[in-house]
């Protein structure tokens, strides 16, 4: 089961942001950093769509990429391809 950070921020007397989309990010911060001004712990949870690809998703891809020996870079990118090519029987 997914974790409810709100719950848990509750637990601990902390004050709890979702940032849910990019409309959320500066509103969130924003009260993020007001509530931190009170002295209480702040969570927030930036919920992330990984299924996007974007300029930090590209090059921090290309980068481990480049850090790898050959072996596990086949590897982690045929794993990549199996993940993503549909498979026709």
């Amino acid at each position: 089961p997914a974790a409810d950070f709100s719950q848990i921020a509750a637990a601990y007397g902390a004050s709890f942001v979702c940032l849910r989309n990019n409309s959320d990010v500066s509103e969130g911060i924003n009260r993020a950093l007001e509530a931190a001004k009170t002295g209480r712990p702040v969570v927030v949870e930036v919920l992330i769509d990984y299924s996007k690809r974007t300029r930090f998703t590209k090059g921090a891809v290309k980068t481990q990429l480049k850090r790898m020996p050959n072996q596990i870079k086949t590897r982690v990118i045929g794993r990549a391809l199996w993940r993503r090519v549909p498979v026709i029987n």
